[in-house]
């Protein structure tokens, strides 16, 4: 069985922490001139002809990749916030009351619940945002190839749910015995087995670059500032992130994972030193429970004890 012992408040917290750009500036250079800056003047015998006068090519605005890339980032994180969420929590509250979910509604019930409408504001601002966020220059890989597909199925799932929301709000039901209820419930189920996938495609891919960018960033701040509290509680969360994904496999290498556990314990001691003024007791709070529970975890399983 899979176990996710990181809670998606703080798998939210890693996804959204941003990398700041560089500020260093690279120093200019500028082509030096001839040694000899007099012009050689032209042979009598052949005057030369004038050239046509070319338009010059304007300058290329710079592009500052990384502003770019965090702008991707922040919106499609957002997004993934924004949709996500309410679909699991709609999908449960439909499951909650249908005797089959594949079946759906029979007219049956004794109770129906109905289902939770998607906020129609944030599908047509996540529509717009991460379509226009694909298109900015450069690409970034592998999530672009993914976004447009995960807005465009959240879209069509959210506008279903919408529909049915409606549907079971004014109880449309009792009039037409479920005629329409069964006939969006087949809606729903292909656009649910549409977004499944690509949204599990969407995640990862945004795992993959934000993992890539915290390092960075964890590297940069010790380079800025040394490690401080600032520099350990970066690395906590990257470090409770890694086991979380190790340790949620169905199978995974308990030595492996005792061992980054360990380290885990050590950067949190070591957050605990650096945070002076205890003005951070509730992250270094929560950062040794998760601790805690993934190295008893952790021995459950190497020790073969089932809960």
């Amino acid at each position: 069985m899979k176990r996710n012992l990181l809670s998606s408040a703080i798998i939210v917290a890693i996804m959204a922490l941003g990398l700041t750009g560089c500020d260093d500036k690279k120093a200019e250079t500028e082509t030096p001139p001839p040694a000899n800056s007099q012009p050689a003047a032209p042979a009598p015998e052949a005057p030369v002809a004038k050239a046509e006068a070319k338009p010059e090519t304007p300058a290329q605005p710079v592009v500052d990749e990384q502003a770019v890339f965090d702008e991707k980032m922040d919106v499609y994180i957002k997004c993934y916030n924004k949709l996500q969420i309410p679909v699991q929590r709609s999908l449960a509250r439909y499951v909650d009351w249908l005797k089959d979910f594949k079946q759906g509604p029979t007219g049956e019930e004794r109770t129906v619940y109905g289902i939770y409408g998607i906020s129609e504001s944030n599908l047509a601002e996540c529509e717009k945002g991460v379509k226009s966020a694909v298109a900015l220059t450069p690409a970034l890989q592998p999530i672009d190839g993914v976004a447009v597909s995960y807005i465009d199925a959240a879209v069509a799932l959210g506008n279903t749910i919408n529909e049915m929301d409606k549907y079971y709000t004014q109880e449309n039901y009792k009039d037409d015995a479920f005629a329409k209820g069964k006939t969006l419930h087949q809606t729903f189920l292909k656009n649910l087995e549409a977004f499944e996938p690509v949204a599990e495609s969407y995640h990862a891919a945004i795992q993959e670059i934000n993992d890539k960018r915290q390092l960075a960033e964890l590297k940069n701040i010790e380079e800025r500032e040394g490690k401080i509290f600032h520099y350990y509680s970066l690395a906590v969360m990257i470090s409770a992130k890694q086991i979380n994904n190790l340790i949620s496999q169905e199978k995974f290498d308990v030595d492996a994972a005792m061992k980054k556990v360990s380290e885990l314990e050590t950067l949190v001691a070591q957050a605990k030193e650096a945070d002076k003024g205890g003005m951070n007791f509730s992250f270094i709070n929560s950062a040794g429970q998760y601790q805690l529970e993934a190295k008893k975890y952790v021995r459950r399983i190497r020790d073969k004890v089932p809960y």
